[in-house]
């Protein structure tokens, strides 16, 4: 939000341009103060917080850049491996690891998590200025498939083995159902 707002203040060449910039993001999206404190305004859309598809990710104030938010799922693992993550991302439920962590962090954690999972299942989702807003890589086995369709993140759930054995009763009925017709 503060990008675009950035630049309209630029171009009425205030003196202090990143006081201009912190008090006209104050007026547009209101300001948190102290506990139980509410929005004013509207919330920034998507739109005005990544105005362009090649902004790699979004900018802070000072014009620093911010890392993206990135999502780490992991399935039947050893405890080691999430105590090792644990050291750079915050784990909210078991399993799942959350984080802003820089591109590079992102990709070392991810070999490390590949050498460490020893046949469990891992899921990685990073914000991205993508049509959804995120990418993904997975690796190993996991019960909740993402398939890339036309550009579009698709979930897919693996059947259970529940399912497959009321499948497989459904399909024994049928049989023993076919042979009585055809022994008639």
């Amino acid at each position: 939000m503060s990008i675009p707002v950035a630049f309209e203040i630029a171009k009425q060449k205030p003196p202090n341009i990143e006081r201009a910039t912190r008090l006209r993001c104050r007026a547009d999206c209101g300001h948190l103060r102290g506990k139980g404190a509410q929005w004013r305004g509207e919330l920034p859309t998507r739109e005005t917080l990544l105005p362009h598809k090649s902004t790699p990710c979004l900018l802070s104030l000072s014009g620093t850049p911010i890392p993206p938010m990135v999502v780490l799922i992991l399935e039947k693992v050893p405890a080691t491996l999430r105590g090792e993550l644990s050291r750079w991302m915050i784990e909210p439920r078991t399993g799942v690891f959350v984080g802003q962590i820089s591109a590079m962090v992102r990709d070392r954690l991810w070999e490390l998590a590949v050498k460490g999972a020893k046949g469990g299942g891992i899921t990685l989702l990073w914000s991205s200025p993508t049509e959804q807003g995120f990418q993904w890589r997975t690796f190993g086995d996991s019960k909740r498939l993402l398939i890339d369709f036309e550009g579009l993140t698709l979930v897919h759930i693996a059947q259970g083995p529940a399912e497959k054995r009321s499948q497989g009763a459904e399909a024994k009925q049928r049989q023993e159902q076919e042979a009585l017709e055809a022994g008639d």
